[in-house]
């Protein structure tokens, strides 16, 4: 039958709970910073530039999609630096990705692009963009899966109208300028959730990349290729999908369930304690159980601003869907030994048995601070489940 964990080894779980938060967190920090990672990478849209003006828009190409796939392993250090560099460096992507797929081909617009993504990406590089620490973010960095999901049916929303538009049996350059406008502000807002969707699927993040920069330069595209362009829509809102449907949500409701339940056990624990020390004529020391309470709340109010501060500081995308994952684990493993030693002292005797013994233990050596701790202890670990 297990006991209730001594304060050496209550320490020592919350010391391995931290050690593999802070371990899984590591990688999202030890990196360089961002402006340089981005530097090397800038030097393949330099390359890029020469190629366009050579006219060898293969090699310009070539050199730009090295640049993109290496953005995708740093674009959330940028973005959490500052997110007015990210959304201009994306836009400025999108630019480029336009220019590339345009028919027919233009050298003079390719090189315009690039130019102006190799400027933003210098404008990062040498700091002229303000950093936006974690204390100004909004919510758009930390979304909610409701939040995600009104974004993406926005998105949606957007595609159905471009759809509709090229759809119109008289189609004209309004009709075609109507369906560059929506893709464009599919563009935009797409910005605000690309970093949820690539933590679901990176696959699916690569695709909307792809089409909607494809979808965007054939409706641009003299005369527009509206065939393409709708097949391209269409695969948008195939891969959006999944994403736009709904999700299983927590709320207020089952945050208090969790609030409930823990303190049931701390005050289960309490209680007893409390009626043990009455019944043996110590109801004088009862103070001390509630001083080992108030410290319980204010370590277990302690951890969970760490645990906040942990998170605040962790990007968006798959550092933070691993550091989730791994916290998830954690908590699992405590609250599965907890509820198994719950259990074993389920029957009455068992109970009365183990809070006799341990505070038996405590009044022998007359010691405040073991009745103290014993309360402390009792406290901070539901504290500690409810954190993770």
């Amino acid at each position: 039958m297990l006991s209730v964990p001594t304060s050496r080894q209550f320490s020592r779980w919350i010391a391995l709970t931290l050690s593999i938060i802070l371990l899984i967190a590591t990688p999202a920090w030890a990196s360089n910073t961002p402006q340089t990672d981005l530097q090397p990478l800038d030097v393949n849209i330099e390359n890029a530039i020469i190629q366009a003006e050579a006219q060898n828009l293969q090699e310009a190409a070539s050199y730009y999609q090295a640049f993109r796939e290496k953005w995708g392993e740093i674009e959330d250090g940028v973005k959490a630096n500052s997110r007015t560099a990210y959304r201009a460096i994306e836009d400025a992507m999108g630019e480029v990705k336009v220019a590339l797929s345009i028919q027919p081909e233009s050298s003079s617009q390719l090189v315009a692009a690039l130019k102006t993504l190799h400027a933003t990406n210098q404008k990062f590089i040498t700091g002229e963009f303000a950093q936006e620490t974690s204390n100004s973010q909004t919510p758009i960095d930390t979304p909610s899966p409701r939040s995600n999901q009104v974004a993406i049916g926005s998105l949606m929303e957007y595609l159905k109208q471009a759809e509709a538009a090229l759809e119109t049996p008289a189609l004209g350059t309004d009709q075609v300028a109507t369906a560059a406008s929506r893709i464009k502000q599919f563009q935009t807002d797409w910005v605000e959730v690309e970093g949820f969707v690539a933590a679901k699927s990176r696959e699916a993040y690569s695709a909307i990349e792809n089409n909607m920069a494809i979808a965007y330069g054939l409706v641009r595209s003299t005369p527009a290729q509206v065939a393409e362009a709708k097949k391209a829509i269409a695969q948008l809102q195939h891969d959006l999908q999944p994403f736009a449907e709904k999700t299983l949500q927590y709320n207020l409701f089952d945050s208090a369930v969790i609030l409930l339940r823990e303190g049931m056990e701390a005050l289960l624990v309490l209680v007893a304690l409390m009626a043990f020390l009455v019944k043996s004529g110590h109801e004088s020391q009862g103070r001390w159980l509630w001083v080992g309470a108030g410290a319980g709340l204010i370590a277990s109010v302690a951890t969970a601003l760490i645990i906040q501060l942990i998170f605040a500081n962790i990007p968006v995308g798959s550092n933070r869907e691993l550091l989730e994952g791994g916290t998830g684990l954690v908590a699992a493993a405590l609250l599965f030994y907890v509820s198994y030693w719950l259990h074993s002292k389920s029957s009455m005797g068992a109970w009365q048995g183990y809070i006799k013994e341990k505070a038996t233990a405590a009044m022998a050596t007359n010691s405040v601070f073991s009745l103290a701790l014993l309360s402390f202890l009792a406290v901070y670990r539901e504290g500690a489940e409810t954190v993770l």
